[in-house]
């Protein structure tokens, strides 16, 4: 589904104020657009399981934005296949997809965002999504709120923000010889 005019709008607003570097758009469409529409200088990389849909959004993009950046469109695989090589992004949108391709892809999204990154989770309010995916980010060091109050539109879609913060740690099983903290102990880097 598309992303809705809320969201989107907190997109925009979070390029032109926190004006990340590097932007991976997951789920090209209107969120393509949004992204590239900002006043900022961010690499917008938009990605789509769909070929036919990603070509759509350039094209969109091209013809709506031309005197723009349009950054690149890739195919799911390929951006799996940079992440997993190290790629890193600042803001993080995910939007990508079916309800079971973005609970899929989550680990390898999660391994995108840099260090103090942001990611911005759409469609949270699916009882077989947001749960889950609120849960996989807290054990991976994320911290999670929620946009309900910022992004519920008229059809009750909202989303969440995940932040990796450098002091959260992952969770760690029982029996770690590391304990899972919040907080770093004195002396510890920050």
């Amino acid at each position: 589904m598309a992303v809705s005019l809320e969201t989107a709008a907190l997109l925009h607003g979070l390029i032109e104020t926190i004006a990340p570097r590097r932007v991976a758009d997951l789920g090209s469409g209107f969120s393509s657009f949004a992204t590239r529409r900002a006043r900022s200088q961010a690499e917008v990389v938009s990605v789509d399981d769909d070929p036919a849909w990603l070509a759509r959004s350039k094209d969109y993009c091209a013809t709506q934005l031309p005197t723009a950046a349009t950054g690149e469109f890739l195919e799911l695989d390929e951006w799996v296949g940079r992440v997993e090589s190290g790629e890193q992004f600042d803001l993080v949108f995910h939007d990508l997809g079916l309800m079971e391709t973005r609970a899929n892809t989550l680990p390898t999204v999660a391994a995108s965002v840099a260090k103090r990154g942001i990611l911005i989770l759409d469609d949270m309010q699916k009882p077989e999504y947001g749960p889950d995916a609120r849960a996989f980010l807290r054990r991976e060091g994320f911290a999670v709120l929620d946009l309900t109050l910022l992004t519920r539109d008229h059809i009750s879609r909202w989303a969440s923000v995940a932040v990796r913060w450098p002091w959260r740690r992952p969770a760690v099983a029982p029996g770690s010889a590391r304990r899972s903290r919040s907080m770093p102990d004195r002396g510890e880097e920050q």
